[in-house]
Parts: C-alpha cells; sequence; structure tokens
C-alpha cells in the first residue's frame, strides 16, 4: 500500500506543506523512528494538498485515519478521564480486529497519561465517508 501524504518543517503555524508518497513499510519506519525535538516541530497530515497549504479543506482524500489518543472513557458512567488507555491495550484489540495499525507517542505523552496517535490504513479515501465509518465505528 502506498499512502500519499504532506509534511511541514514546522512549525505548526507554518501552513506550507510538501507531499511525499511512502510504502506502509516506510510510514512506520518513519514513525518508528523519529527525531524528537520541540514540542512545535515537524508534522505530517493524513493526505496531500494541491494547494501545499495545511487546511481541511486542502486534503481532497487522504489513505489514512489518525485517531487521537488522549482520553478515556469509563464504561459504566460515561465519565472523560485524561489520558487515553495503553497503547498496548489498543494494539492488541486492533491486531485482533485484523486491522494493520501504526501508535505513536506524543510530545506529551507521560506514563501513565498515555497520549498517542493510532495511524490507520484506509481505502475509503473521501473525508466524509472515512468519517461515517469512524462514527459508525465508535457506536459499536
Amino acid at each position: 500500500m502506498t499512502v500519499t501524504l504532506a509534511f511541514s518543517a514546522g512549525p505548526i503555524r507554518n501552513t506550507e506543506i510538501t507531499p511525499r508518497e511512502l510504502d506502509w513499510n516506510g510510514l512506520v519506519e518513519a514513525l518508528t523512528h523519529p527525531k524528537v525535538g520541540d514540542k512545535d516541530g515537524s508534522y505530517f497530515t493524513r493526505g496531500p494538498a494541491p494547494t501545499n497549504k495545511r487546511t481541511n479543506e486542502s486534503i481532497p482524500y487522504a489513505d489514512i485515519v489518525i485517531l487521537d489518543g488522549d482520553s478515556r472513557i469509563v464504561q459504566d458512567t460515561g465519565e472523560v478521564l485524561k489520558g487515553a488507555p495503553p497503547p498496548a491495550l489498543v494494539s492488541d484489540a486492533l491486531k485482533d480486529a485484523g486491522i494493520d495499525h501504526i501508535i505513536y507517542t506524543t510530545h506529551s505523552h507521560a506514563p501513565p497519561l498515555n497520549k498517542y496517535r493510532v495511524v490507520i490504513p484506509s481505502d475509503r479515501h473521501r473525508p466524509e465517508d472515512v468519517t461515517d465509518c469512524v462514527e459508525r465505528s465508535a457506536e459499536h
């Protein structure tokens, strides 16, 4: 699988991005061995932007879904707590469901306060299709 993303040298206020194609293994490698630096550093977006500007409207399709893990919900009460579930627990659930994924921690990750992103390849390229799919999955 090939994914087309867009990258910026940062900081986050810099909205100029450059498209780049990677195969899934290349993306795994890039996210497994990141350059660690300031929080406001380089970043990537979930898809290319023909205008080379980072806005939701400028990304016509996405080859990946990115889920932010920074909180969790207590199943019995519905209470939202800071810190996501342990990444290994999420990874095991995705593996059991047969879903390819990458989990990488964010700059703010400091166990036991887990903060990470989950990257999942997607063949649903239009944003509205991905949104519908994620919303249906979250309901179950």
